[in-house]
């Protein structure tokens, strides 16, 4: 997770009649919380939902669904003994379309050259972070690796598996509302583009 530019703020916010010191963090140019930063996740949350104003920006971040031999690219990340997967990608730029997003973003995280084919899914976190992030699944043609790719190494993934789509169920992907849509499209059946506000509590 990038810390540049947070600014820290201590506010005060009125809850069941009590008063409450929540300390909040604002990401200027940072990645998404973990799921496991559940006290800072709660504090946010709990603050927007109570109408406090906040300084919050939104954030768009292109993300790539790659396929191929049923199986589904993802990173793997490593929280204390908790395992948890995410589809790789990130932060669009100013003046940047997101299917150059999606490839230069892959591309950076894992030396992967991929194609954008279409926008499969859309999910937002309206609430429980500093941003206000909307993400775009991109399902994505893998072109194979690059020869000499600039990865910019981050600490938040270890690397990235080949997941067995067929077993996608039983895997910790994040946001896990997906898992079920990708099944049904890989199987060819009818899915839901617009996937709402992802909760902390979603296990779909």
């Amino acid at each position: 997770m990038k810390l540049s530019g947070m600014n820290l703020k201590l506010c005060n916010a009125t809850h069941n009649g009590s008063q409450a010191s929540l300390i909040i963090s604002f990401i200027e140019n940072g990645t998404t919380l973990k799921p496991a930063d559940k006290t800072l996740n709660n504090s946010i949350s709990l603050m927007t939902k109570e109408g406090l104003k906040l300084e919050r920006k939104i954030r768009n971040s292109a993300k790539a669904l790659i396929i191929q031999d049923g199986r589904m690219l993802a990173l793997k990340h490593k929280d204390d003994q908790d395992v948890y997967y995410t589809l790789p990608g990130g932060t669009q730029n100013a003046g940047e379309a997101l299917t150059d997003a999606v490839k230069r973003e892959v591309a950076e995280e894992i030396g992967v050259d991929v194609e954008p084919l279409s926008l499969e899914f859309v999910n937002e976190g309206v609430y429980g972070e500093a941003l206000h992030r909307v993400d775009f699944f991109f399902l994505c043609k893998y072109r194979g690796m690059l020869n000499h790719a600039n990865l910019h190494n981050e600490q938040a993934h270890e690397a990235y598996e080949w997941l067995e789509i067929q077993d996608i169920m039983e895997q910790p992907l994040n946001p896990s509302k997906l898992r079920k849509q990708i099944q049904q499209l890989v199987a060819g059946e009818k899915t839901v583009m617009y996937l709402g506000n992802e909760e902390h509590e979603d296990s779909e």
